[in-house]
């Protein structure tokens, strides 16, 4: 009986939204391979003799809901409208033309240590933190004359908790705006059962030995000596 129950659990990982790599490649797949997803609202189409419109600049106060489910991530997420959400090296990036990139991983911050290390850094000066809760961390510092913001958030997702940065120093009011982003991922009844159906699929796979990894979007699960990808899954 594990055979079909293998092979079900395979097609429920597969039919939550991590979609396949196609064709099965004996290299590693790119890294920007994975899927994409976006607010932006679908354009009108345009005839072919008229001229191209310039890319508007991105209104960071008009938000849209961005469902996050494709991704692996079974949320939603309120950024500007436009925005485009990617895994990339093991983060989500969110990215809205170049005035927004934040950024979610995979595992919640430590915010004690972080906290303790920015404190014991020598390479710039620290201010009191702005904010300084259990799970939001806003803090400025002074560095080469210029004050600068930079934040560490974890947000709750079900049985997950992600952490949400920016890589590079922004000013304290994107501070606060990517930190109100950060805080409006929720979970939808329908996404709580496609987190609730992948996970059963993952102990079933493990409960018959198999090993099964989550990385940048895509699930691998390993059964014995064969590594399956999710392209394989496809044709189990």
């Amino acid at each position: 009986m594990k055979r079909p129950l293998i092979g079900l659990a395979l097609a429920l990982i597969l039919h939550t939204g991590c979609k396949p790599n196609a064709p099965i490649a004996e290299t590693a797949p790119k890294i920007d391979d994975g899927p994409v997803v976006s607010n932006a609202p679908t354009p009108p189409k345009a005839a072919n003799d008229l001229p191209k419109e310039p890319e508007a600049a991105v209104d960071l106060d008009k938000m849209a809901p961005l469902d996050l489910s494709p991704l692996g991530v079974y949320g939603t997420i309120d950024a500007p409208v436009g925005t485009e959400a990617k895994w990339s090296y093991g983060r989500l990036r969110f990215t809205a033309g170049k005035e927004f990139e934040l950024d979610l991983n995979a595992k919640p911050f430590d915010l004690a240590e972080v906290k303790k290390e920015t404190k014991e850094q020598k390479y710039y000066k620290v201010m009191p933190f702005t904010v300084d809760t259990p799970d939001t961390l806003v803090f400025e510092t002074d560095a080469l004359f210029k004050s600068s913001w930079s934040f560490k958030v974890n947000v709750p997702l079900g049985e997950t908790t992600y952490g949400f940065e920016h890589i590079s120093w922004v000013t304290k009011d994107e501070a606060m705006r990517y930190v109100r982003v950060a805080k409006s991922l929720r979970q939808s009844e329908e996404q709580k059962k496609l987190a609730a159906t992948t996970a059963s699929a993952v102990k079933v796979l493990e409960e018959a030995g198999g090993k099964v990894t989550f990385a940048d979007g895509k699930y691998g699960v390993e059964l014995g000596r064969q590594r399956t990808t999710d392209a394989l899954i496809v044709q189990i």
